[in-house]
């Protein structure tokens, strides 16, 4: 009976280690890029951003578009907006987090403004 207990404890770690291995493999694999895509509207403002999955965004406020253009990431922890029309015509690069239906970007300042998404 003890050798059984044994292999049934050694299994249950084997077991929890792989699902612990999968899950952060899965976890890693997830991108900004396919995190991104959606509609965020920004948190105590007025700031609508529309990221699309051909990485293209539009941006807009109770006045109308702000800027539109193009989006990347040079690295998982950093947004490229390059503007294509609208207000703002200057790339920027901002430190970006994503988590739990929030999206955080922050200025080289160190100004951020935090979104949250909209279904």
């Amino acid at each position: 009976m003890a050798g059984t207990t044994k292999s049934s404890v050694s299994y249950l770690i084997c077991l929890m280690a792989s699902f612990l291995v999968v899950t952060g493999a899965c976890n890693a694999i997830v991108s900004p890029q396919s995190q991104i895509v959606g509609k965020w509207q920004e948190v105590n403002g007025t700031e609508i951003v529309q990221f699309y999955g051909d990485s293209t965004y539009d941006s807009w406020n109770v006045f109308g578009i702000i800027s539109s253009g193009n989006y990347s990431f040079p690295d998982k922890q950093h947004l490229r907006l390059t503007p294509k029309s609208g207000l703002f015509q200057t790339e920027t690069t901002f430190a970006v987090t994503i988590s739990a239906g929030r999206l955080t970007v922050t200025t080289l300042n160190g100004e951020a403004t935090e979104y949250q998404r909209v279904q």
